[in-house]
């Protein structure tokens, strides 16, 4: 019992981060869903990338995420407003 009252004690800081973001309504950010991203969507903050042959991956866009910087440590929201596949390598564009 005690090892779950210490993880769940090692899991507070998570909720608490998360209780102090201000995210946004998802229906107000621009997104790609259900295909792959075009030329058009960059331009109008709809997506982040484009690659050639990309095929759109089955998750719910837009999302909120955590992103962690590699350099820091640091975990920084975002929103999900794109994911696609292309050559075996899965790639998620977020603002």
């Amino acid at each position: 019992m005690r090892s779950i009252y210490a993880a769940l004690f090692l899991l507070l800081p998570l909720f608490s981060t998360a209780e102090n973001i201000h995210w946004p309504d998802l229906s107000t950010i621009k997104h790609v869903s259900g295909r792959s991203a075009i030329e058009a969507d960059l331009q109008s903050g709809a997506a982040a990338f484009t690659v050639p042959y990309g095929t759109p991956v089955s998750i719910t866009i837009p999302q909120y995420a955590m992103y962690r910087d590699l350099d820091s440590g640091r975990l920084i929201p975002v929103v999900v407003i794109q994911a696609e596949v292309a050559q075996g390598l899965a790639m998620f564009g977020a603002i």
